[in-house]
């Protein structure tokens, strides 16, 4: 029987087949979600259409954008075999695969392509199981290479956020990040001392969790690159949240700085011919002492007709 999520496949690989299909991003996030947000498991594709599928988007030449896998439940060959074309494609900029199962090979294959792939700009790997190890290694290839400009990583655990902001620190290059941070697996990991004293285990970790955001605010702050944090956590302490509001305020101010960077760029482009001119006229029959400032400071190309007028002014 034909589930929703095979018939989404079959329709967009007829649809790369057309050598008119340039859409922004491919979305293939299956619409057959349990009460948990979770992929019904009955939503199982065959082998053959992902096959035709992985074809299809490797002979594709105008589809120019990220592939969205999130809530596809797909096994670990399907997986594999969609990263396998993703990584000879140079056309797609992103993979969201949010809500897959990241085996060993299909980690070793993801790795490959962030390591190598320059044209991989969005990662999405929220809700893949992953072990702390695992999303280290992420992070660090991620964060390594000047290529990722967004990032949305699974939940951190306390002993993993440190590595995230060791590395984020040393990149120069991501513009915006999915963050979601928990203390479940800290308490859990304590739970001799968690029955024992429920509130000081509980202290002991939020304390860890303040000294770790003041760490990674001293980091936005410092980096221009960075737009955008979004953030995920799954408890309440004042502190932290006024600082989440404060590394929000910083990514604000960063995005401010660069509108008027662009602005006063495009302004300094945009002078007209007879401003040009102006700009010259002062010392049009001098030593050219002018022209030469104004040459070295702000390059303009002049056109056919001011070139003319300019050769008939001078002596």
């Amino acid at each position: 029987m034909e589930t929703c999520l095979t018939s989404n496949y079959i329709k967009i690989t007829e649809k790369l087949k057309s050598p008119n299909f340039s859409p922004q991003k491919i979305k293939l996030k299956s619409k057959n979600l349990n009460n948990n947000g979770n992929n019904n498991y009955n939503d199982i594709i065959d082998c053959d259409i992902i096959e035709c599928f992985c074809e299809a988007l490797q002979n594709n030449t105008t589809f120019k954008g990220k592939l969205d896998l999130s809530y596809n439940n797909l096994n670990e060959l399907h997986l594999f075999n969609i990263l396998s074309t993703v990584y000879e494609n140079e056309n797609i900029s992103g993979i969201n695969i949010k809500h897959n199962k990241i085996t060993k090979l299909v980690l070793n294959k993801l790795l490959l392509i962030i390591n190598n792939k320059a044209n991989i700009k969005y990662l999405n790997i929220q809700n893949t199981y992953l072990n702390n190890q695992e999303i280290k290694n992420i992070i660090y290839s991620s964060l390594s290479h000047n290529y990722i400009e967004t990032l949305k990583l699974p939940y951190l655990h306390i002993e993993v956020f440190p590595f995230f902001i060791k590395h984020l620190n040393e990149n120069n290059f991501i513009n915006k990040l999915h963050i979601l941070i928990t203390s479940r697996d800290f308490i859990n990991s304590n739970n001799s001392i968690f029955h024992d004293n429920a509130k000081e285990t509980y202290e002991n970790c939020i304390q860890k969790l303040r000294k770790l955001f003041k760490e990674l605010y001293n980091v936005v702050e410092n980096k221009e690159n960075i737009k955008n944090v979004k953030f995920e956590i799954d408890f309440h302490d004042q502190e932290i949240e006024d600082l989440i509001d404060c590394i929000k305020y910083t990514c604000e101010k960063h995005k401010e700085s660069l509108k008027k960077e662009q602005k006063n760029n495009e302004d300094a482009i945009e002078i007209s011919s007879f401003e040009k001119i102006q700009l010259l006229m002062s010392d049009i029959k001098g030593t050219k002492k002018h022209i030469k400032k104004f040459e070295k400071e702000v390059p303009l190309h002049f056109n056919k007709d001011i070139v003319n007028l300019i050769q008939k002014m001078l002596p």
